[in-house]
């Protein structure tokens, strides 16, 4: 951990134009931050992204409830994205934030603008989810659970590329008055450096938006393949009735943080 943050110090140090002498006199993870790169020109309010302490998370939940659970497309798919958040989804989130992997965006006045919520998965993944939909009360969230153990396994990024442990850039989601304006890159290529000073061999998106399947082409990941909502049928009944274009397939995309980049 002491590593990780001697690297995150030093990205801290190269971005923000901060003298060693002064970080060295309050080194606090809160503080390591991500400041936004002079290059993106984008009408907002100055803002950084930073690791999400134990005291953000109740605030980082009560954001994805309000902005990722009513707006994400699998969710408004599959006709959950009117109701209010299932507690199994909202547990199985709230799990994920205390793994210390998020990353929010907060603007000049301390207000998210923006989550992504990064987590580890493990080959055992698919086998939680399905075991979760037999918990859950609602038969949409426990189909949508089902399909989304499809997805965990569908490339089989831990047999492929021979690790346990694979780091996935999860649940994204930007309030929408600051969408188009480049903070969900920003959140993505700062998970990017995370999962690199942690040394994972492998990054995973499961795009259900196609917005956000351009924003993983940009940080350079690797197209592997995409899933139709259309295609996933249980009992000989199609699951996701509500599909809404463009948003009609489940884009996964790989990167290798690990692996050195070709010259």
């Amino acid at each position: 951990m002491l590593g990780i943050i001697k690297n995150l110090t030093r990205n801290a140090i190269r971005k923000n134009g901060l003298s060693p002498r002064a970080i060295q006199l309050n080194l606090k993870f809160r503080d390591i931050q991500f400041r936004r790169s002079s290059e993106m020109k984008c009408e907002t309010p100055e803002y950084v992204t930073r690791i999400a302490v134990p005291s953000d998370y109740p605030y980082v939940l009560d954001f994805m409830c309000e902005h990722y659970f009513t707006t994400e497309p699998a969710l408004v798919n599959i006709g959950l994205a009117s109701q209010e958040p299932s507690p199994i989804l909202v547990d199985m989130m709230q799990k994920q934030i205390k793994e210390g992997m998020t990353i929010i965006t907060l603007n000049e006045k301390g207000c998210i603008m923006g989550a992504v919520i990064n987590g580890g998965t493990s080959p055992w993944y698919p086998d939680e989810l399905r075991e979760a939909a037999n918990c859950a009360d609602n038969k949409d969230v426990a189909r949508l659970l089902r399909f989304c153990a499809k997805i965990a396994e569908a490339p089989d990024p831990w047999k492929t590329h021979h690790t346990n442990k694979v780091f996935e850039c999860a649940h994204m989601t930007v309030d929408p008055q600051y969408r188009g304006k480049g903070i969900g890159t920003k959140l993505v290529s700062d998970s990017w450096m995370l999962a690199r000073d942690l040394g994972s061999r492998v990054f995973r998106m499961d795009c259900t938006s196609k917005f956000t399947a351009k924003t993983a082409q940009k940080i350079g990941l690797e197209y592997v393949m995409s899933i139709p909502f259309s295609s996933y049928v249980e009992c000989d009944e199609f699951v996701f009735k509500n599909i809404k274009k463009p948003h009609d397939s489940v884009d996964i995309y790989l990167g290798f943080p690990s692996k050195p980049k070709q010259s």
